[in-house]
């Protein structure tokens, strides 16, 4: 991982727990990534990019899953989307509560490059916060 990030461990879709936890420093963040399409390969939907609909259920489900792993650990939280128009419209919808739980937005490209809403910010700014 980058600006000195170290991945702790990692969790699959069919895995319990947090997907992806890092450490720098004193510093822990815990991520819960969601994909762009179903990785069951005995669903229908396999291979194809998830529907509106499921976009908006798979939001919903990170979001709360954040919102727990924020109340529940002392740590930075956030949630790991495509880099979508549906993913992005979804996340504009929640973005004054993400905000307020202080939940950092990772956008993955098709190209697997990590950006955050953050991060174009903190270059232009320096930030309190640590960052990502």
């Amino acid at each position: 991982m980058t600006k000195g990030w170290a991945i702790e461990s990692t969790c699959k879709g069919t895995d319990h727990g947090d997907d992806i936890v890092a450490i720098r420093g004193s510093n822990e963040l815990r991520i819960e990534a969601k994909g762009e399409g179903s990785s069951k390969e005995h669903t229908p939907r396999y291979g194809f990019a998830f529907t509106r609909n499921q976009v908006k259920v798979h939001v919903a489900s990170a979001f709360l899953r954040a919102a727990m792993m924020k109340q529940n650990n002392h740590c930075l939280v956030g949630i790991a989307l495509p880099e979508n128009s549906d993913h992005k419209e979804m996340i504009d919808r929640i973005r004054e509560a993400l905000n307020k739980l202080e939940i950092e937005i990772f956008w993955v490209s098709e190209s697997l490059k990590v950006r955050t809403d953050r991060s174009e910010q903190d270059e232009h700014r320096n930030s309190d916060k640590p960052g990502f």
